[in-house]
């Protein structure tokens, strides 16, 4: 919990990260239905500002408008994301969980769905173990939205952290991945060394620089810096 709540404290301080947020919940308010040209605008929003990697936009929107149009929003839980997730485009599946979570936690309910990338999925299975994830029917580790959801669900239960909410939480778990990522702190490490090699292959990894370079930089506007140990436990 008190990682949680340094990631809170430093999410308040850290102005560029809030306003993508603020800017979805207003597209929210403004149109909460699921037109066509509604959802094209969330869907063109969401991977702008979430940086979800959707190219086929028109066609992933009207994919979102087809899944929403045939089911009932009330009453829908993750599989619905496993529905968004599952577009294909030319002939082509495309892998669409991250923008499929965060298009469900924005325009339908935040509380009901949290969002799943790369940096939350690794960081719940570290803080749950591995072993305690869920596994597919071939032993291996489920990587569905709904697999992700339970295991949050059993990380929340085993430590206490019933009240917190999922955009709450997604603050810590988005934060401190990408922070562990960056500084090369379990269970990174593997990862960001084998980026590191690639690049002194030669192969092309700019990108990955730039990104760390602005991700670090933008913490030079903290007040209180204190709290970046605190959010990695240290």
């Amino acid at each position: 919990m008190p990682q949680i709540e340094a990631a809170e404290r430093l999410y308040q301080q850290l102005k560029d990260w809030q306003r993508p947020l603020t800017a979805l919940e207003t597209l929210h308010t403004h149109l909460p239905r699921f037109d066509t040209s509604s959802t094209l605008l969330k869907t063109a929003a969401v991977n702008a500002l979430m940086a979800t990697q959707i190219f086929a936009l028109v066609a992933m929107a009207s994919h979102v408008e087809n899944v929403l149009g045939n089911v009932q929003l009330e009453k829908a839980g993750p599989e619905l994301v496993d529905k968004i997730a599952d577009f294909k485009h030319k002939n082509k599946e495309r892998e669409c969980v991250s923008f499929a979570s965060k298009f469900a936690h924005f325009f339908i309910g935040p509380d009901r769905f949290p969002m799943k990338d790369s940096y939350s999925t690794k960081m719940v299975e570290f803080h749950l173990g591995t072993q305690n994830c869920v596994q597919t029917e071939k032993q291996v580790l489920d990587e569905s939205y709904a697999a992700f959801v339970r295991n949050i669900e059993q990380l929340k239960k085993r430590d206490g952290l019933d009240g917190v909410s999922h955009r709450r939480l997604d603050r810590y778990l988005w934060f401190a991945g990408k922070y562990r990522f960056f500084l090369e702190k379990p269970p990174f490490e593997k990862r960001r060394r084998a980026v590191q090699i690639q690049s002194a292959n030669g192969q092309q990894n700019a990108p990955e620089d730039i990104t760390k370079r602005e991700f670090l930089g933008s913490l030079d506007a903290l007040e209180y810096t204190h709290d970046l140990a605190a959010v990695l436990g240290d």
